[in-house]
Parts: C-alpha cells; sequence; structure tokens
C-alpha cells in the first residue's frame, strides 16, 4: 500500500474540500457511482479500494485475521483496522506519551548514606 506525506490541512481548508467531495457525490447519483468512482480514483487506488472491501467481506463471512490478511492480501494491521472499524465507527487512536507522568511529591530514595539502598525492598 502507498504511503501518503502526513502534512496537515487547515480546519477550515478541510471543511471546504469534503464540501466539494459531498457536492462531487450528490452531482455523481444522476451519472452513477461507477462513473465518478472511474474518474476521482487512480488504478492503483481502486486495488486498494478492492483489498478493503475483500477484507471486509472476508471478516462477515467468520474468517480469522491471518485468513483475512492472506486472501485480501492486506497488512494483518489494515485487517484489525477494518474489523474495529466494524464494531465502533468513531475510532480515536490512543496516544501515548514517551515518559510516564511521575507524581510531583514521590519520594526520592536518598542518593548517599544510610537508606539509599531502601527503594530496592520496597
Amino acid at each position: 500500500m502507498p504511503r501518503t506525506n502526513r502534512k496537515n490541512f487547515s480546519e477550515g481548508l478541510r471543511k471546504e474540500i469534503w464540501k466539494i467531495f459531498w457536492a462531487e457525490v450528490e452531482k455523481s447519483k444522476k451519472s452513477g457511482p461507477a462513473d465518478f468512482l472511474s474518474k476521482f480514483l487512480t488504478e492503483e487506488e481502486k486495488v486498494i479500494l478492492e483489498k478493503r472491501l475483500a477484507a471486509l467481506y472476508f471478516l462477515k463471512q467468520g474468517e480469522s485475521l491471518r485468513e483475512t490478511s492472506k486472501k485480501a492480501d492486506v497488512a494483518r494491521k489494515t485487517v484489525i483496522f477494518i474489523k474495529r472499524g466494524l464494531k465502533k465507527l468513531n475510532y480515536k487512536k490512543k496516544i501515548y506519551s514517551k515518559f510516564p507522568k511521575r507524581n510531583k511529591f514521590q519520594k526520592y530514595p536518598a542518593s548517599y548514606g544510610r537508606g539509599r539502598w531502601s527503594s530496592l525492598h520496597s
């Protein structure tokens, strides 16, 4: 699957882009969705869409993640993403910080003298 640039657009531009997209979808109802997709998607994007739809089909048939991944020729991570999309529509990726937050009042062991090794016993 192709990698994309992670450039983020401003919120106003994103809203305008989606507004134009949905207007084009509304226009396509007259000519048909197949015509719209053939104009809108490249051949490579159509193949990617077909593979994702195949993964969705296999999941609905009750196939395992591994079998779905093999049959649809997509990464297991993609299959997991699709499966989660079936369960809940607004999936948000969890963001973890690099370092755990520490309590400001956490007792630090003494660096020298009596009690410096006591933290190892607790």
